[in-house]
């Protein structure tokens, strides 16, 4: 069987990642895939560059700029440029070679002028299709995060994206369910949150909707042993409580970095605490504090470097407001690192209350800095709960678990549309 995956991005933002590791996890489990991505720069077997010559390239990129000029024309806020997709342009690939030599494709996240709804669909029409969501656009008015919002569920009047008065959100809306009513892939999601929510919005009520977790390779992401020598390694005591926090922009609101500084607030005005964060991730914040050492080491692309910083850690924090999934909650627990975080959405099939973290209230930084201040205080729990971590994430998303339940899925879904074709 060959597998066909697309994603705009080949190894950047969350999709992107969780694509190029998927198709990594297949290829290491001895499966036939190709990685087919818009932008990246990788060469070699199992990947493809779809706009590899002048006039691919000039047309994903007029779609690309034509699209956010528009969308910039209604947004409300220019920080929401890119929080907002019509999904309208994209490249004609149903003649393309690679999709010709594939018996199966799977979609990721294709936004920003790779494969428009209508391609999607005509695509379904010749090839077995299974569409991964990794966020909340394929069911939304142009959102791919809604946060609070809800109107996804029937109507996306006064969409607080766009300005006011506007009903380009609902009238995509719509456009979407007519869309999902003639589209017969596969749909799969990366948490049962996610799910939960896909089900109950007004796009796809009643759709046979999976959940598979995204991958993630155990070997690379492991518990160092000789955590002394590491600490000395980074300059570090090997006594000090060490928290561990960050994302790949900390200044994107949905990583909630405003609720961490409160969160490290709070922790500072006690008397017996003091520790040392380590911040990773794009973005610089003045940040002083009387107890609290900050180290900010910048973007991290080096997994090895990675797995090292998240293994400085006693626990990691994550402050997000929303999240389908999260990688980094993932990699934290592979590495044997407790944590803790907001009930946001999907990383509460990651985290379990009181055995592999601890969840806080969404929004309340005072509940933060108390499951913090929980691990602080006991050692023992944190080694109990490290245990816990790995084997959680070794159990349900190691990339051999997820290559063959995917790869299931596709000889499922590819034997379903043979016979609905001979028939």
């Amino acid at each position: 069987m060959n597998i066909l995956i697309l994603t705009t991005f080949e190894k950047s933002g969350g999709a992107g990642i969780a694509a190029n590791r998927l198709a990594a996890s297949l290829k290491n489990s001895g499966f036939n895939v190709k990685l087919a991505y818009a932008l990246g720069d990788s060469s070699g077997e199992g990947k493809v560059n779809m706009t590899n010559s002048f006039f691919l390239k000039a047309s994903f990129w007029w779609n690309f700029i034509s699209e956010r000029v528009f969308v910039r024309s209604f947004i409300s806020k220019k920080k929401y440029l890119y929080k907002f997709s019509l999904g309208k342009s994209g490249l004609n690939l149903s003649r393309n070679l690679e999709v010709a030599w594939a018996d199966v494709i799977h979609i990721h996240w294709v936004n920003f002028g790779f494969v428009s709804l209508e391609e999607i669909y005509n695509l379904s029409k010749i090839k077995p299709i299974i569409w991964t969501f990794h966020d909340f656009w394929p069911i939304t008015g142009g959102c791919h995060i809604p946060l609070s919002c809800e109107l996804f569920k029937d109507k996306c009047q006064s969409c607080f994206y766009t300005s006011k008065p506007s009903d380009r959100a609902e009238k995509q809306l719509n456009e979407k369910t007519l869309f999902f009513k003639k589209f017969r892939g596969q749909i799969t999601v990366v948490s049962h949150w996610l799910k939960e929510q896909v089900l109950a919005g007004k796009v796809l009520k009643d759709r046979d909707v999976r959940v598979l977790g995204n991958s993630l390779n155990t070997k690379l992401y492991h518990p160092i042993a000789d955590k002394v020598e590491l600490r000395y390694k980074f300059n570090l005591s090997p006594e000090k409580f060490i928290i561990v926090a960050g994302a790949a922009d900390l200044n994107d609101e949905i990583k909630g970095f405003s609720f961490l500084i409160e969160t490290l607030k709070i922790l500072d005005g006690l008397d017996d605490f003091s520790c040392t964060l380590i911040l990773f991730g794009r973005g610089t914040h003045s940040l002083n504090f009387s107890n609290i050492e900050i180290r900010h080491v910048g973007a991290v692309a080096s997994p090895k470097q990675m797995c090292e910083i998240y293994n400085l850690g006693d626990c990691f924090v994550l402050s997000s407001i929303q999240e389908t999934l999260s990688y980094t909650t993932m990699e934290a627990m592979a590495c044997g690192i407790p944590v803790v975080c907001f009930d946001a959405g999907g990383v509460t099939d990651l985290l379990i209350h009181g055995k592999t973290g601890y969840l806080s209230k969404l929004r309340d930084s005072k509940d933060l800095a108390k499951g913090i201040f929980h691990f602080y205080t006991s050692p023992d729990l944190r080694r109990e709960v490290s245990e816990q971590c790995r084997k959680h994430v070794a159990n349900n998303y190691d990339e051999q678990v997820v290559s063959l339940d995917y790869y299931n899925l596709y000889q499922e879904v590819l034997a379903a549309f043979k016979s609905k074709n001979q028939g």
